[in-house]
């Protein structure tokens, strides 16, 4: 991030890959059960981050919540090997963690309640979701939300002329693979 001019928007993106994954492989493996202790070193992590990059400058940054946990069936978890934890659990607990960044001072973009299925329901909206069982959200569908709700950052560019049609293929890239080459990433877009 070091070529990156200091008033780049900056949106922590964090949180859900933590109470999709992280928790499943913890209980897995260590027969993890203390939920709000989890969710208090998920909330300290993203302010984590956000204090290192305003360390080095950065000034505008918002910790963003804008996908909620998504209601999959118990194969998709069976095939890989982690345990079926309730939805709405998972669910409460983004909505949750979204409210305490907040309380450590983490300045907060929660857009989850446009993507709800209901109040009693806090996972994403089945009219959201892709075609295939998959753990993101179509980002066709609610492309249009997310946008409404960063186009209000001060400073936030200009949205493409025309929202995507279809999805970029998926690109794997291990985070193992981030950890020995240094490199982030590569782009999927083309």
């Amino acid at each position: 991030m070091q070529h990156l001019p200091r008033n780049t928007i900056i949106l922590l993106n964090f949180g859900i890959n933590d109470i999709q994954f992280n928790l499943r492989y913890k209980m897995r493996k260590e027969g993890f059960y203390n939920l709000p202790g989890f969710l208090d070193e998920a909330a300290e992590g993203i302010l984590a981050a956000h204090d290192l990059l305003k360390s080095l400058g950065f000034t505008t940054l918002l910790a963003i919540f804008a996908s909620p946990i998504i209601a999959l069936d118990r194969d998709y978890w069976d095939e890989r090997n982690l345990p079926v934890v309730p939805v709405s659990v998972l669910g409460r607990m983004y909505c949750d963690l979204a409210g305490l960044v907040a309380q450590k001072g983490v300045p907060t973009l929660d857009l989850l309640e446009r993507f709800l299925a209901g109040p009693k329901k806090p996972f994403l909206h089945p009219s959201f979701k892709r075609a295939r069982p998959d753990h993101h959200a179509s980002y066709i569908a609610t492309q249009a939300a997310i946008w409404e709700g960063i186009s209000q950052i001060p400073g936030v560019p200009a949205r493409r002329p025309e929202f995507h049609q279809k999805h970029y293929p998926h690109k794997p890239y291990e985070i193992r693979d981030w950890r020995m080459t240094g490199l982030a990433r590569p782009r999927t877009a083309h």
